[in-house]
């Protein structure tokens, strides 16, 4: 059975891997390989669309042209996502949809499907993630920036964005 969450991850460590690369390095062509995984990630499922918003976030306030020309690319991917997805999306405006409402209990599950599927154990693994995140961020960094920029503040804007429109749905987030 073919699925879509392999090529997530997929897609997901290679946009991670390549923005390191670009943040050690700064050369164009690490930020084509990860705005080319992340449009990818982005064209497998909707949910892949937060990942290329979130390399947008990977030069932070960098001005030099290497930054805008990542921030270019990635918004080449999303131009050419929403041009193929905004048919279905218009389409499909107003249909109900099989999400549940957005709670923390649905948050926590979510991410914890994310990483170890065994629900109880799911706040160790929220606990865990804080952690790990943080002790990331002390430590600095492009791992730390990456963290940030393509895992944390693509997850909050998901799980914000779900309390008015439910898509939050355990594996639809694998590509963070």
């Amino acid at each position: 059975q073919a699925r879509m969450y392999g090529l997530l991850v997929l897609a997901g460590v290679v946009v991670a891997w390549a923005s390191c690369r670009w943040l050690a390095g700064a050369s164009r062509r690490w930020g084509a390989v990860a705005a080319a995984a992340a449009t990818v990630a982005a064209l497998s499922h909707s949910t892949g669309f937060v990942l290329l918003a979130g390399l947008l976030l990977v030069p932070w306030l960098r001005r030099d042209r290497e930054a805008w020309a990542l921030r270019a690319m990635a918004g080449a991917g999303v131009v050419v996502t929403a041009v193929v997805f905004a048919p279905v999306a218009l389409d499909r405006a107003g249909d109900r949809t099989f999400y549940p409402r957005t709670s923390l209990g649905w948050v926590t599950t979510t991410v914890n499907e994310q990483l170890a599927p065994v629900p109880a154990q799911k706040w160790l693994v929220i606990a865990l993630l804080v952690v790990g995140g943080t002790l990331l961020i002390r430590r600095g960094g492009p791992q730390a920036r990456v963290w940030l920029a393509l895992f944390a503040a693509p997850l909050l804007g998901l799980v914000l964005v779900s309390f008015r429109v439910p898509l939050l749905l355990p594996k639809s987030v694998l590509s963070l």
